[in-house]
């Protein structure tokens, strides 16, 4: 089963790492710009594609997204 798992922050990391043992994982999307931050950085160690978005208005006209032929789409919703 194909997944895509948006988000951001090195907390979600160790679910980016499941995932990826789990299932098949050819994108995450993230908030994060820089390249040494955690999901981008753990996402190029493990060759899997992060796509970097600065609001979420930013995904409606990405094709890459639907490009990976997902089966499912993960968002963490994290309550304060």
């Amino acid at each position: 089963m194909k997944a895509v798992f948006f988000g951001s922050s090195r907390y979600i990391v160790p679910v980016v790492e499941m995932l990826h043992n789990q299932f098949d994982l050819p994108l995450v999307v993230t908030t994060e710009q820089n390249k040494m931050d955690a999901v981008p950085f753990y996402c190029k160690s493990q060759k899997i594609e992060c796509l970097t978005v600065r609001k979420s208005a930013d995904l409606i006209s990405n094709f890459q997204i639907e490009e990976t032929q997902a089966n499912i789409a993960l968002w963490p919703i994290l309550e304060s």
